[in-house]
């Protein structure tokens, strides 16, 4: 996982990986949250059409803590976030139960709901290395000062150029909701 922070004035464009051993739900929300501008969730995911309340991206858990490593819906509405992007690359992350006129409530709707002003989830399972391929063209995009719905409908269009005649599995499964419109300046 990555939390890009462009609003910390002692280390302005700091950012934070969190990897392996590190990648705990406890460390994650140890992070001064509501400065990061990108945070960047390549973790699995867990959703649940009937339950939404128990979708969930699953971390490491820190046996010091009381957190279990899943970071649920319910703990996710309440962070206090102020991110331009929230980028869900697990599978499942943009389903959930709908809600008529409110639209899914599940993880993209969590972050919402916790200040992010958009969030990009998979609407189905995805392959790893697909969805890597897709990422880094995404963030490739968004560099060039691409807003978030072009930069992602370039990534897309771009993996189908370059992998050829794949089956839209691959590719498609990721839709931003929330606003797509304007850059992110980095």
């Amino acid at each position: 996982m990555t939390v890009a922070d462009e609003n910390n004035s002692e280390r302005p464009n700091r950012s934070v990986l969190l990897l392996g051993a590190d990648a705990t739900e406890s460390k994650f929300k140890s992070e001064p949250l509501a400065n990061f501008k990108i945070l960047h969730f390549a973790v699995h995911g867990l959703s649940n059409p009937q339950f939404p309340d128990r979708a969930a991206l699953i971390l490491g858990r820190d046996p010091k803590s009381n957190d279990g490593g899943l970071l649920q819906f319910r703990e996710i509405a309440q962070l206090s976030l102020s991110a331009d992007l929230v980028t869900l690359s697990a599978c499942d992350t943009a389903t959930g139960k709908l809600e008529g006129e409110e639209g899914i409530d599940g993880l993209t709707e969590a972050f919402l709901l916790a200040g992010a002003k958009s969030v990009v989830g998979a609407l189905w399972n995805v392959d790893d290395s697909a969805t890597g391929t897709l990422m880094k063209d995404f963030y490739a995009h968004l560099a060039n000062g691409e807003d978030k719905a072009a930069a992602l409908r370039q990534a897309k269009l771009h993996y189908v150029l370059r992998i050829g005649d794949r089956a839209p599995a691959y590719w498609a499964a990721f839709t931003l909701v929330g606003d797509g419109s304007g850059p992110i300046i980095f």
